[in-house]
């Protein structure tokens, strides 16, 4: 008898959808950085997720060579270098033949390259001052650097990544202005740290973009990614079809997951939205 209304209870919650739909905590927002992608999530009143977004990150380190960035055309004294080189980037021990950015802006915070005397490198907070900072009364601006350390560390690693989908980050440089006699803070460029952010302006990354959209638009549509199964040979340069013969038996040929998404990361990928999933109380 027990068994029979508990066949009966599934049934009219199925109908009613309540299998399907609503399985995660109520009104929850957030992202997740894992396997290399951030992933953006809220779920509404009713426990539905209604905002997904997929975003594949690049280091800080990445993201320069992306760009091909060269830091030497930063500015540099006796007091202050807007670059750090490879010879201080070694004493943290960061193998590496190019300079990178000493100075960064992430929305309305500005950060340094600081380098303790532990052996941590980190991106500390910083407040910059034109007149140079200094507890003496008694100075010359130009022999005194403009930054005051905040004590506040943004990044632990000077390789790091950051939520792209709220912040932009943009490289400084700081020179000493001899005809005004004071310190000049500049932005240089953005720096894209993630393919979302490099997307409109290189090509190669825009199909990749446009897989991470079908699978966005199909957790909001299935609220579960449970029928997708990657083939055992996915990642296989000759496989064009990276789909498992039960995902595509389940989701019918035409389905514009098996079209079009074919990206050799999607097993990394599905790991990042199970993860996110998972933390929202997915039921299994």
């Amino acid at each position: 008898m027990k068994k029979i209304l508990l066949v009966i209870l599934v049934m009219l919650l199925s109908g009613c959808g309540v299998l399907d739909r609503g399985n995660y905590e109520k009104d929850r927002d957030g992202f997740l950085i894992n396997h290399g992608f951030i992933i953006q999530y809220h779920t509404n009143q009713i426990g539905e997720i209604d905002v997904f977004m997929i975003d594949k990150l690049f280091t800080y380190f990445e993201a320069l060579d992306y760009v091909d960035f060269d830091a030497t055309q930063l500015s540099s004294n006796d007091v202050v270098q807007s670059f750090v080189s490879s010879e201080e980037l070694s004493f943290c021990g960061i193998e590496s033949t190019k300079s990178i950015p000493r100075f960064i802006q992430i929305s309305d915070k500005h950060y340094y390259y600081h380098t303790r005397e532990t052996g941590y490198c980190t991106y500390d907070e910083y407040e910059f001052h034109e007149n140079g900072y200094s507890d003496e009364t008694i100075y010359l601006v130009q022999e005194v650097s403009p930054i005051e350390n905040k004590n506040v560390t943004r990044f632990k690693d000077a390789d790091f990544t950051m939520n792209t989908f709220e912040d932009t980050l943009f490289v400084e440089n700081i020179f000493f202005d001899l005809v005004d006699g004071i310190w000049v803070r500049e932005l240089v460029s953005p720096i894209p740290m993630s393919f979302s952010q490099a997307g409109n302006s290189h090509e190669d990354l825009a199909d990749t973009l446009d897989q991470f959209h079908i699978l966005e638009r199909y957790v909001l549509e299935k609220q579960s990614i449970n029928l997708l199964k990657l083939a055992d040979d996915y990642t296989d340069p000759d496989v064009r079809t990276i789909w498992s013969e039960d995902t595509i038996e389940a989701l019918g040929r035409d389905h514009d997951i098996i079209k079009y998404v074919r990206i050799k990361i999607a097993g990394d990928v599905l790991d990042a939205i199970h993860d996110v999933l998972g933390g929202l109380g997915m039921f299994r």
